[in-house]
């Protein structure tokens, strides 16, 4: 028999004061205020052959807890079973009764049991809540991806300068055209981009006879921002 949440705070729910307690406690409180997700984990965990009697097992909001925990702590399902049987706090944040340590086999069946889309989903819902609410907004957003190994070239000094060419350039090229303000600007981006690739290609004897003309072209680009920083103070 599997219950959606245990409404009956323990009395010997403990957080620890550090920091990482802390944080667990916030992010508890958090969750109390969208148990609303709860019945969507409860559709993946139910199992409508099993008979509504006998012992109770891990509640729907404590799998979701413990989903949370090996996540944040980025354990294996060995060690996270290990922790909710030593620490109180980590007990407390999944809502484990007392009696109730589970093993590895039992948090790999039942956590494995959530679906993707349903995580996709409780995640679409909160952010909705947050964005609505005002507490995120999408002005600055941090992202966590996969690491993925690939060569990297060393840049080149011609590099460097066309990048920076590059930038300035589109850069001066929106001011020009958004910020009604007026001031001459020519767009040196293909004339650069020109330049390093003979650069790139040539031999090095051909390279010190290039370079005076591709430092001509950066100095042009600076001048040119010196010029529009000029006309938007004044």
């Amino acid at each position: 028999m599997r219950l959606t949440r245990i409404t009956q705070a323990s009395l010997f729910e403990n957080y620890s004061e550090h920091e990482f307690g802390v944080q667990l406690k916030t992010l508890s409180c958090i969750l109390d205020q969208h148990t609303e997700i709860l019945p969507l984990i409860e559709k993946d965990l139910r199992d409508e052959s099993v008979k509504k009697v006998g012992r109770n097992g891990l509640s729907v909001e404590s799998i979701f807890r413990c989903l949370l925990l090996k996540q944040k702590l980025r354990i294996s399902y060995e060690q996270l079973s290990f922790h909710l049987s030593d620490s109180m706090t980590y007990r407390t944040f999944a809502r484990l009764p007392r009696d109730l340590s589970p093993s590895r086999s039992c948090l790999q069946s039942t956590i494995r049991s959530i679906k993707p889309e349903t995580l996709e989903s409780i995640h679409v819902m909160l952010s909705v809540s947050w964005l609505a609410k005002g507490d995120i907004n999408l002005k600055k957003l941090r992202i966590d991806s996969t690491v993925v190994k690939s060569p990297i070239a060393p840049p080149s000094d011609s590099q460097l300068l066309n990048d920076g060419v590059r930038v300035l350039s589109r850069l001066l090229s929106k001011s020009h055209s958004k910020a009604g303000i007026k001031f001459r600007f020519t767009d040196k981006r293909k004339a650069s981009k020109s330049l390093f690739f003979s650069i790139f290609n040539a031999k090095n004897a051909e390279k010190e006879a290039i370079y005076p003309e591709r430092l001509k072209l950066v100095r042009v680009v600076l001048k040119q921002v010196e010029r529009a920083n000029f006309n938007w103070r004044i």
